[in-house]
């Protein structure tokens, strides 16, 4: 077999050309072969929805180009669906994210948001349980 960045790497190619690709599963004899016309996927790098009490979360799953036009995109939606239009807080998710550390040159498009960076989410449960005890 190969690796699924391997397998990628060998499908890519001009958008609308035609691959065929085989596919061999355990337990079934042979390999099944599809024809596919290729086609350019766009991945969306911000994640986002309003959590309770106004605080908004947004996901930076990779950096792009307009990573920080994303998450302003995503800001404004969820403080139009805030009660009173307005947001507490946000909470930035950069986990799993290799480039993390060119947060600064990403936030610069963000600069008229007053943010507040909270703890991230796994830090805020694990507060919140040695209180409990």
């Amino acid at each position: 077999g190969i690796t699924l960045e391997e397998a990628v790497d060998m499908m890519r190619g001009k958008p609308g050309s035609k691959i065929t690709v085989g596919i061999s599963r355990e337990g079934v004899e042979g390999i099944k072969r599809y024809e596919l016309k290729r086609k350019a996927i766009k991945v969306s790098a911000v994640k986002s929805e309003l959590l309770q009490n106004n605080f908004a979360y947004v996901r930076l799953t990779q950096f792009q180009k307009d990573s920080g036009k994303g998450i302003s995109k995503a800001l404004k939606k969820l403080k139009s669906k805030a009660k009173n239009k307005s947001l507490k807080g946000i909470v930035l998710d950069l986990r799993n994210n290799p480039v993390a550390c060119l947060m600064r040159p990403l936030m610069c498009p963000l600069s008229s948001w007053r943010m507040e960076l909270l703890y991230p989410l796994s830090q805020e449960m694990r507060n919140k349980k040695k209180s409990d005890t």
